[in-house]
């Protein structure tokens, strides 16, 4: 029988896990090579896919880097997946500093490698977002992709693609359709690569 702080673990795992599965939006391509792992940012990005079956779509509702990590090793997306872009970090701009959300970034990078180890992965750059300077964010992005070059990671510049006028929505923080479509663009122009 496990002891008492073993027991409290494994109660903490699964409230940890049961929270954050309510806050999760799937939609899982029935032969999916290819996986998205996102805060709630691209929530809408499935329905703008060509072949939404080739591509599995997982997005978090307010998660940051660390709980998109710590879900990940919980409990891992099944699948052989041949690609993974990580799209995340909006969630860490306004609590982390630049090198937490640099570090934070790295350490899922690595998780993601662990657990999809023939998998070749990308790193999408933070979109702006309500309260975010340009400059700032542009320069994060900057360290983001020299970080990735050094794990061997593709970084994808969505950064550059989405403006604050006319791809979000009314509430400031997430894509609209035409933001939604431009992203699924970039992401699908990746991978079929």
């Amino acid at each position: 029988m496990a002891n008492s702080s073993e027991y409290v673990t494994s109660i903490a795992k699964q409230r940890f896990i049961c929270r954050w599965m309510n806050k999760r939006v799937f939609f899982p391509g029935n032969n999916a090579k290819n996986l998205v792992l996102s805060d709630s940012i691209a929530k809408y990005i499935h329905q703008y896919f060509e072949n939404p079956d080739k591509i599995t779509v997982c997005c978090y509702r307010g998660i940051n880097l660390k709980k998109l990590k710590e879900i990940m090793e919980y409990i891992p997306i099944k699948g052989s997946y041949e690609k993974v872009i990580i799209h995340a970090g909006t969630n860490d701009l306004f609590t982390r500093s630049d090198k937490g959300i640099i570090d934070d970034t790295m350490q899922l990078i690595t998780t993601i490698k662990r657990i999809y180890p023939n998998a070749r992965i990308f790193l999408s750059s933070i979109l702006i977002r309500e309260g975010v300077k340009r400059d700032y964010l542009s320069q994060l992005n900057h360290s983001l992709k020299e970080s990735a070059a050094k794990e061997n990671v593709s970084y994808i510049d969505t950064y550059n693609s989405i403006f604050m006028s006319s791809h979000l929505a009314t509430d400031r923080l997430h894509l609209n359709r035409r933001g939604s479509a431009c992203l699924s663009y970039k992401f699908e122009k990746v991978l079929k690569n």
